[in-house]
């Protein structure tokens, strides 16, 4: 359930992105929106993610404890220290945008005009910073409680509102519409979480006691989660900066393909770690390491299986894709050629991004949080280097490149380090099944390389997107048989659990 909202969350954003695409195209002013909107998202987001790691291991903790009330002040005293701070962040990113000094830094290679309207964007935006601190307190404990739907509900609220202001308003506001609509549909999440928390016993108590001792042990493990994600903050937006020197829609071009490559990790990763996060910490809090491990591998080999076989199929059809998806009025040929580029070498660190959120979040269960820390701060630094070496001689290529090399960076520290935690184990019999998805995966793209070029033929008049329905259906039925023939477990339990519930 939580992957089909998620797959309808995913479509949705897809529709405004089109629409955002064929309205306005590659040019100057998208690549000042999409600047907007990453800045915007990427300090919004700074305590949710923060408070999202430390808030779940700590009510599972509680809960372990038995006092149920205890639990319910202690929630009561998170969501007012995060409002506290989520006020404050705002306050002073608002600070930033009125500073000229500070917006010339972030964007060396906009004008007067262009550092004006990201001004204006980010001021507009200011208020959504307060209310998604809110959303990710809740987002924590509905999921605590096992409560997972109602949080993916809440984030359809942001494709939404924004397809409704494309289509209504985007004439009169332009971009501007777009800034409103994350603060109108992040003040919607609240309330449709609020109906999900209506049938559970928390019922907010304004109350603020920093000397708790579950608060203390948030604080603490906190700090470390902030630094980590200031440091990732901190290399995307030295992405953005440079994008920014790019020639005029190099940035928005980083956003669409951007934005195509997270459709995966976003619909299918995301939704499995979401669900796998309470159950991995239950096991860390009641240390069974065993346990751990072993959900730990189940997961892993989930990932790779969905990730693989994705990254096959966006790496041969990056072009089609980009060109069903945006080529229409304003987002012409040139522009798809770009997109495509960024999309490509985004694709080749797919299968790392999603091991990384699932390595992270086990360390996060696992109260270790400095250990996560250093390791982004090397992979950032990293990215930060790579963006500089290879921006030259690449350009929007190059950027792409340095991130998803930096995934892999991130995702073998981690691994590293998860050994000489647990030891080892959560790899074993790993070496057969990569195996198995390398050969069945080859198959695959040799028959999409081959069943590409025969439609390429003038005889065929089919449309694109009947083209890579196609060409999309085929490369997964044929990579799902070749497992199930090779007889890996995970495949066999899907048709399993597929033929059963036909055969009822």
């Amino acid at each position: 359930m939580i992957t089909a909202v998620g797959v309808l969350g995913k479509f949705l954003s897809l529709i405004r992105d089109a629409k955002i695409a064929s309205v306005f195209g590659l040019q100057g002013a998208t690549d000042v929106y999409f600047y907007a909107i990453t800045l915007i998202v990427l300090v919004s987001a700074f305590i949710p993610r923060s408070i999202n790691t430390t808030v779940i291991p700590a009510l599972m903790r509680a809960s372990l404890g038995g006092d149920e009330k205890a639990k319910l002040m202690l929630l009561s005293n998170i969501v007012s220290c995060t409002m506290i701070a989520g006020f404050l962040m705002a306050v002073a990113f608002g600070l930033i945008a009125f500073w000229p000094s500070a917006v010339e830094l972030l964007t060396p290679g906009f004008d007067d005009s262009q550092r004006h309207d990201l001004s204006l964007m980010i001021l507009m935006g200011i208020p959504s910073i307060f209310f998604l601190s809110i959303v990710a307190v809740n987002r924590g404990y509905l999921q605590s409680e096992g409560r997972f739907l109602e949080s993916q509900i809440s984030e359809l609220c942001l494709a939404l509102v924004g397809i409704a202001a494309m289509l209504y308003f985007a004439d009169s506001l332009g971009f501007y519409v777009l800034i409103i609509a994350i603060v109108v549909a992040s003040i919607l999440q609240i309330g449709i979480q609020t109906f999900g928390l209506s049938r559970l016993p928390f019922r907010y108590t304004p109350y603020i006691n920093l000397q708790d001792r579950q608060m203390k042990v948030i604080g603490v493990l906190i700090v470390p989660v902030l630094i980590s994600t200031g440091i990732s903050d901190i290399s995307k937006i030295v992405d953005q900066a440079l994008g920014s020197t790019l020639d005029g829609g190099g940035l928005s071009a980083l956003a669409f393909g951007g934005k195509i490559n997270g459709l995966v990790v976003g619909i299918c990763i995301v939704s499995l770690v979401t669900v796998i996060f309470p159950i991995i910490s239950k096991s860390a809090a009641s240390g069974d390491i065993v346990k751990l491990k072993d959900e730990l591998r189940q997961v892993i080999n989930t990932v790779l299986m969905i990730t693989l076989p994705a990254t096959v199929i966006v790496l041969t059809l990056s072009d089609n894709i980009v060109s069903v998806l945006f080529e229409r009025g304003q987002f012409g040929t040139d522009a798809t050629k770009i997109t495509s580029e960024v999309l490509f070498f985004y694709s080749l660190g797919l299968a790392f991004a999603g091991l990384r959120l699932v390595l992270i979040k086990v360390f996060y269960s696992l109260q270790d949080t400095i250990t996560v820390v250093k390791c982004a701060i090397v992979a950032s630094i990293t990215n930060i280097i790579l963006n500089f070496v290879l921006i030259g001689p690449l350009a929007h290529k190059g950027l792409a490149l340095a991130t998803s090399l930096s995934s892999v960076v991130l995702v073998i520290l981690l691994s590293i380090a998860l050994k000489r935690r647990v030891g080892g184990g959560f790899y074993q019999g790993q070496p057969g099944f990569f195996i198995k998805m390398g050969v069945a995966s080859l198959l695959m793209w040799f028959c999409l390389h081959f069943t590409e070029s025969l439609f390429v033929d003038d005889d065929f008049l089919m449309n694109d997107i009947s083209v890579l329905t196609i060409l999309g259906v085929l490369g997964m039925v044929i990579y799902l048989v070749s497992l199930r023939v090779m007889r890996v477990e995970e495949v066999n339990w899907i048709f399993n659990f597929i033929h059963n519930k036909l055969k009822k």
